[in-house]
Order: structure tokens, then C-alpha cells, then sequence
């Protein structure tokens, strides 16, 4: 199968269903994923992609697919706002990391972009704001989806031109998540996109 038929066949797997249907889910295939489905931008970037998954993290209950959404809508993101970094030959680098305790699981997304000058982070959820130009839906959009699901969104940047993180964590107290541990292994990688996506695996009850 094609390198494009691959992401194709993932992106029909990941198409988002009229309603709402939870699964249970190992969040470090759905990074995984999420991460090759971006990996043709990724690359003609040239951004370097490091992965810092955690180890034996409890399987998350949540609709895959939009999570999945929220995800690669962060990734771009990120690409997007090193495409407007200044000068264009700073280190670009995006790195992904998920984590769990006995209070959460989470993940982050950190990039090398534009950063953000206003310490004011929380208006980047506001319906409507936007500094692309676009409606200000996609955050928007990720935040209510998180906090519907016993979860809760931040971004945080040291400032200006200094990158920014994107961090998600879900409440183990909810009902998001249970203490049954997938075969995952932890890693920490420093490479482009894998080749052979996972394509979602769900665990089986």
C-alpha cells in the first residue's frame, strides 16, 4: 500500500461519526497517529519531530475520532506558527509528549514558533478570536470537546518568538479514563514520523 493510500485509508478511519461514540483507546497509538496523518507537512518543513510517550498509561475512554480532530488540529498549530517565526532559520522543532498519574493522563504539544506575547492566554478559546485571519472555531472547538470529557485545555509560551505548549490533561476521577494498562511501551524518540501508522487500535474489554 502507497504512502498516500495509507494516510487515506487512516483519515476514513478517523471520519468523524453524526454521534458521539466512546471507545477505549491507547493514547500513544492515537499521537502516533495523529502525527502521520501530519507527517507530509511535517516534512516539507523540515521540523523535526520529537516523541516522548510515557509508559503503561491507563487506557482512556473517549470518542477516538474526535479526539483524534483536536490533535491534528494542534499539530497544525504548531507547524504553522514556526512558519511564522522570524528569522526562518531557527531550530524548528515540535515535540509530543503524553504522561499519566494517579490523578491524570495528559498530553503536550510544544513548538518553536511565534510564541505569544500576550499573557492573556485563555482568549485564544474564545469563540471568534483568532491571529490567523481564520473564524477561531478550531480551539474553540477543542476546548468544549475537552471539558466535556472530564478534561481541561491550556497554553502556555515564555513569550514572544520563545515557542509555545499546548497541554491537555484528563481527571482519572472522571470518567475518562480506568486503571487497565495497554501493551505500550514507553519511548523517547528524536525522528521523523514513522513509516507504518498503528491506525488507532482500540483495546478489546
Amino acid at each position: 500500500m502507497s504512502y498516500i493510500s495509507e494516510i487515506v485509508t487512516m483519515q476514513q478511519a478517523y471520519a468523524a461519526s453524526e454521534h458521539e461514540v466512546k471507545r477505549r483507546i491507547d493514547l500513544n497509538i492515537l499521537m502516533a497517529d495523529a502525527i502521520q496523518m501530519q507527517a507530509s507537512a511535517l516534512e516539507k518543513r523540515d521540523i523535526h519531530v520529537i516523541r516522548k510517550f510515557g509508559c503503561q498509561l491507563p487506557v482512556l475512554i473517549i470518542d477516538k475520532n474526535r479526539l483524534m480532530q483536536v490533535l491534528v488540529n494542534l499539530i497544525k498549530n504548531g507547524y504553522e506558527a514556526i512558519d511564522q517565526r522570524n528569522p526562518p532559520t531557527v531550530k524548528r522543532t515540535m515535540t509530543l509528549r503524553t504522561y499519566g498519574d494517579e490523578r491524570s493522563i495528559g498530553l503536550a504539544i510544544t513548538d518553536s514558533g511565534i510564541g505569544i506575547e500576550d499573557r492573556n492566554t485563555d482568549r485564544l478559546f474564545d469563540l471568534g478570536h483568532s491571529g490567523k485571519g481564520s473564524s477561531g472555531f478550531g480551539l474553540y472547538y477543542c476546548k468544549m470537546f475537552v471539558q466535556a470529557n472530564h478534561g481541561n485545555m491550556r497554553i502556555d509560551s515564555p513569550g514572544a518568538d520563545r515557542g509555545a505548549t499546548v497541554t491537555i490533561e484528563f481527571d482519572r476521577q472522571g470518567a475518562a479514563a480506568i486503571d487497565e494498562y495497554p501493551s505500550t511501551v514507553a519511548a523517547v524518540v528524536s525522528a521523523n514520523p514513522p513509516a507504518h501508522p498503528h491506525q488507532g487500535r482500540e483495546i478489546q474489554p
